[in-house]
Formats: structure tokens, C-alpha cells, sequence
């Protein structure tokens, strides 16, 4: 029963919802794209599963501690969106699938998959998804996050769901450099909600993936909270690690731009929230005139040049006077215990979209 669908519980319960680096040997990177025309420049195309009469789409990819690869894909036939699941052991060159099943009720699609896979032994492997649904008649969303055996594709259990109206969510985890105070790999979700405060909500698990052992209301807002984007920190100094998160907040529903803000959790994975930082408020030009933000955080054993770790948070750049985005963004290198945030540039391009 459940191989059937992995979500029926959930629509049950919600019945409302029916760059690029120089490689060596390559030529220096001049900030202009090496092959703005065709790809790929690097490597070879992975096919994961060649099936022509499916339109698949939003594909999510992770690797486990030893290198094998995991795909989670949706496609439709007729109303009922399908969720596949496919593992490689061989660095992609051939591909297995484990799950391929009816995922929820008709008319209830996936809008958006992200993935993680836990575990330090084969055996103890877990892959766990979290899925944003959208119901294509009404138009409400709701969010849950699935737990499988990584190894046979069996769904084991929902960790979470959401039967609110979520507008994002996103998932990490601190692989390979367990998170102090965790008992296994600790990993995090991060979503936003629609109310008449919009909420972000922070979880996280320090056992394995079993359950979540913290839920914090990270912030509400009466404007519009929408696009959230998360990461794990850690460095030499820092060695406990921590969740580091930014979102996005706009004035009025329709509105194009907004604040972007950063927090962290201080001082362990499952601590409170710092402050938030408005990160357009650093600079004039910005204020109010951001979107889709995007965070990456160094988590390793060494320090940057200022015994700290690095937090990097990029979004698009409304241009009033040109009527077009860019892609910016600001770096912090003292990102474990200062809001010491400085811009981040690009060189001009006209491939920037």
C-alpha cells in the first residue's frame, strides 16, 4: 500500500489541494563564457533514464559518502503525476531505477524536488526528498518530505507535512562533516508559508534522518515571503557547524523585486537564528531591488584568511535605468560571527540572463 503513493497520506490530510573554473590544461577564465553556444564543454552527458514517451522534469541529483549517484525525477500521464527514482553505482555511467510510482492524487503536481542522501555505511543509506505540490486547478501548494531506503527504493516514512500554503522549500545536510552534537549527519529543511504573516520555517535532524528534533519559526512577515535558499558552514575554528539561510521578501504580491535577508543558526546546527542581516540595505543601489536568492557556505577542516568561514549569497539585480537583472551578489568572510558583508561582482556579459 505504501509503494502505491508515497503522498496519499498527505492529500488525505490536505484535502483542499486536489563563474566557470579553468580545468588544467584549459584556457584561463576571461569572465566571458567559454562556449556560450553548446555544451558540454567538460565530461561527457549523463543519461539517467532514456524514456521518450515521458516528459520529465524537475530533476534533482546527490551522492552518497562513497560515490554513488541518486535521480529524482516527475512526469505526468494524463492528471496523475509519476515520481521516479534512479541510483547509479558506477559514477553515471549506467543507471538503475528504484522507484517508479503514482506519487499523489489527480491534478496535484510536483512544482519542485530537491535531494540529500544520508548515511556512512552502504547499508545505512537514506535518501530523503522534499517535494513542493501544487494542485493545477486551485492553484494551492502544500509541501512534504519523503524518507527512502537508499538501497532498494523503498519509501520508509514522511518526515514532514505541510498542509499549509507553502510558497518554497529547500533541503541540506552536513555530509561529509557531521554537524557537533549530532549523532549521525544532520540535515535541515528550510520553506516559507502563506498567511496573513508569512512564516519561515526551519527543521532540522541530528539522528540519521529518523526524525526532525528541532522546528523553529525563523521569521513571519506581513508583506510576501517567497523564494528561501539554505546551506551548511563550517571551518577549523568553527567546528560545530552551522545552518545558514536566505530569503527573499517583497512589499505587495505583485511585486517584481524585494529585500533579500541571511541568518544563521548560532552556535550549533540546531541553535536559534542570529538577527537577520537585510542584505540590500548594505547598499544603496540595491535597496528593494533584489530577487531569487541563492547561498553556498564553506564546510570543510580549514580556515579561510580570517579563521572564519566564507558565506556567499547571490540573487538578480533589478537595473531601473536599463529595464533589465543582473546577476550580483556579497560575500562575507567572516560569516560564523560578523555581518561583514561586502559586494560581489561580475564581469559584464551579455550572456547574463
Amino acid at each position: 500500500m505504501k509503494k502505491i503513493s508515497i503522498l496519499l497520506l498527505f492529500v488525505i490530510t490536505f484535502p483542499s489541494l486536489n563563474g566557470t573554473f579553468a580545468q588544467p590544461g584549459s584556457y584561463p577564465y576571461s569572465g566571458l563564457p567559454l562556449n556560450p553556444k553548446s555544451s558540454p564543454i567538460f565530461g561527457t552527458d549523463i543519461l539517467i533514464n532514456d524514456q521518450p514517451a515521458q516528459n520529465q522534469r524537475k530533476v534533482a541529483l546527490c551522492s552518497a559518502f562513497n560515490g554513488w549517484l541518486f535521480a529524482a525525477y516527475t512526469y505526468s500521464v494524463g492528471n496523475y503525476p509519476y515520481l521516479s527514482i534512479s541510483k547509479s553505482m558506477d559514477d553515471g555511467v549506467s543507471w538503475s531505477v528504484l522507484y517508479n510510482e503514482v506519487a499523489t492524487g489527480p491534478h496535484i503536481g510536483i512544482e519542485k524536488i530537491d535531494a540529500i542522501v544520508i548515511g556512512d555505511t552502504p547499508e545505512d543509506l537514506k535518501l530523503i526528498l522534499c517535494l513542493l505540490l501544487r494542485d493545477s486547478i486551485t492553484g494551492i501548494t502544500g509541501a512534504t518530505v519523503p524518507r527512502f531506503n537508499a538501497n532498494t527504493g523503498e519509501f520508509t516514512d514522511h518526515l514532514l507535512h505541510e498542509s499549509s500554503e507553502v510558497r518554497d522549500i529547500t533541503i541540506a545536510s552536513d555530509y561529509p562533516y557531521q554537524a557537533l552534537g549530532a549523532s549521525h549527519n544532520s540535515f535541515a529543511i528550510l520553506y516559507s508559508i502563506k498567511n496573513i504573516f508569512d512564516s519561515i520555517i526551519f527543521c532540522s535532524s541530528g539522528n540519521g534522518g529518523v526524525s526532525f528534533d528541532t522546528r523553529i519559526k525563523l521569521a513571519y512577515s506581513s508583506k510576501y515571503v517567497h523564494k528561501v535558499a539554505l546551506a551548511y558552514g563550517r571551518s577549523a575554528s568553527y567546528p560545530s557547524g552551522r545552518y545558514f539561510t536566505a530569503w527573499e521578501e517583497q512589499d505587495n504580491a505583485g511585486s517584481v523585486t524585494g529585500h533579500i535577508y541571511t541568518a544563521h543558526t548560532e552556535p550549533y546546527y540546531n541553535s536559534p537564528f542570529t538577527s537577520p542581516v537585510t542584505i540590500d540595505s548594505l547598499d544603496g543601489s540595491t535597496n528593494n531591488l533584489l530577487r531569487n536568492p541563492a547561498i553556498a557556505c564553506q564546510f570543510n577542516d580549514a580556515d579561510n584568511e580570517n579563521s572564519n568561514l566564507t558565506e556567499v549569497v547571490l540573487f538578480d539585480k533589478y537595473l531601473p535605468g536599463q529595464n533589465k537583472f543582473e546577476l550580483t551578489g556579497v560575500f562575507n568572510r567572516n560569516a560564523a560571527s560578523e555581518n561583514n558583508f561586502q559586494n560581489l561582482n561580475f564581469y559584464p556579459s551579455s550572456h547574463n540572463k
